[in-house]
């Protein structure tokens, strides 16, 4: 502490005039020296006996910091520490500007005293939290707007995330910073905000390609190259593998979630890396299927309903070869257009994937018109069993309603709108001891229907009975499956899915709402693996 001792008044009050003309108006700094002198004075004159010197220099920094005004009456947090010689600050300051201050003011009352700076700024740490999420946007996160804002180390994030997921992440990585003391999480989920956000960059690209220029390959707004892309966006969808179908069902997923980016930007961009003049306009069939569930529409290999050509034997139950009407009316069709797509095979996807993307080219015709003139002809084409249909009898509804409800008398996938709100109320009520159970009511109603229906059809005259194609009662299928595999697989997994019962739709969905939640099997990959194993045992 000698040389500071040492030091000249009038020299300190030099060097803290120095500083202040260096990084502050001088204007705004008059009187300064007189307080520093004060300080100054009277600490040298009236320094405690036995005052450490670490101390004694300590406090004169400290004074000597305070000074300036800033940061005297701004929000800092300056700590001061003397050890070996070294004086080392450290703490929060607002500015960097208030940093550099800092360190100026306190080497003006040291002489040759080294000094180590450790403040953190807020205004620093601000750029380096947004610099830490925009690197994450480049690789998992999706480019979303936040806001970021710093005080004394304490963070405040506000703006909106698509999802929890990428919520969470976010907070995760800022506490990862360097320097960063507490988040306040203060981000809105909202699905919608990455949609929002890159519509105007779809829509300005999309009027690049009709004005006939050359788009760029971005993604996120961000120019990209073939070696950023994954296999698949670089390959025609008529291209693509059951794994590169996988692998775009999961990058979708991640978007959804907030943590990567849109796969159709991917898909959009590969297809101008390859070569091609302009990006495909998007699938409208994939954009349907995406549309309610956020899901990717699946590859012909992941279709839940088995198609009729690759299904054993014993599970083809109309082999019925097609009317010659039939076949006259749509020779000029695709195999595909008169088929319901549940039942298209592998190559039937692709060649509707080739037919839709010629449409979009000019080069053919609208696949969806196809689709439309397959079914139509199918319509009005005569059945080889139409001659075997037994009139319908004619059952008493107006009886049947006076004792149950009209909802109770329907199959469930035929109610409207009023008979769930009916059937609700009627739980609601059953659960407050106030009527009978639903269930109860529905068992009843639909014995009774068809015990009314077989009535109604014994009493039709002989004349109108005809003899019918007796279909297969509702156990054949389980009859024709080999017992083990029954005891191996659920009855849905072996059956096609037109052919499942209610009670079978229903244990389908709480083994996919378990697989959901981690606590059980995949059930379409349980469903193609019963298939497989009931294709393996089924005689040829």
């Amino acid at each position: 502490m000698t040389d500071v001792v040492a030091m000249p008044v009038h020299s300190r009050t030099n060097a803290v005039d120095k500083v202040g003309r260096q990084c502050y108006n001088a204007e705004a700094l008059v009187g300064l020296h007189v307080i520093v002198t004060h300080f100054c004075v009277e600490d040298l004159s009236r320094r405690p006996k036995g005052m450490p010197n670490s101390e004694l220099v300590r406090e004169a920094v400290e004074r000597a910091i305070k000074s300036f005004d800033p940061i005297r009456t701004g929000d800092t947090d300056i700590h001061i520490e003397v050890e070996n010689g070294t004086v080392t600050l450290y703490g929060y300051v607002r500015t960097g500007m208030m940093r550099n201050v800092a360190s100026q003011l306190a080497a003006s009352v040291l002489s040759g005293r080294e000094i180590r700076n450790a403040l953190i700024s807020d205004d620093d740490l601000e750029i380096t939290i947004a610099t830490a999420i925009e690197e994450a946007s480049e690789g998992y996160l999706a480019p979303v707007p936040i806001q970021v804002r710093v005080l004394r180390g304490h963070c405040v994030l506000r703006g909106p995330v698509p999802s929890e997921s990428a919520k969470e992440e976010i907070e995760r990585i800022i506490y990862g910073v360097p320097g960063v003391l507490e988040v306040a999480n203060a981000l809105d989920v909202d699905p919608g905000a990455i949609e929002r956000l890159l519509a105007p960059k779809r829509a300005g690209a999309r009027k690049k390609r009709a004005a006939g220029g050359v788009a760029e390959a971005t993604v996120g707004g961000k120019p990209v190259t073939a070696a950023d892309l994954p296999a698949w966006a670089l390959k025609p969808k008529e291209e693509w593998t059951k794994a590169d179908y996988q692998a775009r069902a999961e990058v979708k997923m991640a978007f959804k979630r907030g943590e990567g980016p849109d796969p159709k930007e991917l898909e959009q961009a590969g297809a101008l890396l390859r070569g091609g003049a302009r990006a495909p306009a998007e699938d409208t069939t994939l954009a349907e299927a995406e549309g309610a569930t956020g899901l990717t529409a699946q590859p012909p290999e992941l279709v839940e309903v088995p198609a009729a050509a690759e299904m054993p034997p014993a599970l083809v139950t109309d082999s019925a070869p097609p009317s010659p009407a039939v076949t006259a009316d749509t020779s000029n069709l695709p195999s595909w257009a008169l088929k319901p797509k549940e039942q298209w095979s592998k190559e039937e996807f692709q060649a509707h994937a080739k037919a839709r993307s010629a449409f979009k080219k000019g080069e053919g015709p609208n696949p969806d018109d196809l689709i439309a003139q397959g079914q139509a002809a199918l319509a009005t084409a005569p059945s080889a069993s139409s001659a075997a249909v037994q009139a319908e009898p004619t059952v008493d509804l107006a009886a049947l309603e006076a004792r149950y409800p009209a909802w109770a008398l329907k199959p469930k996938e035929e109610w409207a709108a009023e008979d769930f709100k009916a059937q609700a109320s009627a739980k609601s009520a059953f659960k407050k001891g106030e009527g009978p159970d639903p269930k109860t009511i529905i068992e009843e109603a639909q014995a009774a229907f068809e015990k009314a229906k077989a009535e109604a059809f014994k009493n039709l005259p002989a004349e109108e009975v005809q003899p019918a194609t007796a279909a297969p009662p509702p156990d054949t299928i389980a009859r024709e499956i080999p017992p083990e595999l029954l005891g191996n697989y659920p009855a849905w997994a072996l059956k096609p899915k037109e052919q499942w019962s209610p009670d079978e739709f229903k244990a389908h969905a709480k083994a996919k709402s378990a697989f959901k939640k981690g606590e059980g099997p995949d059930p379409e990959a349980l469903m193609a693996e019963a298939q497989s194993a009931l294709a393996a045992v089924s005689p040829s």
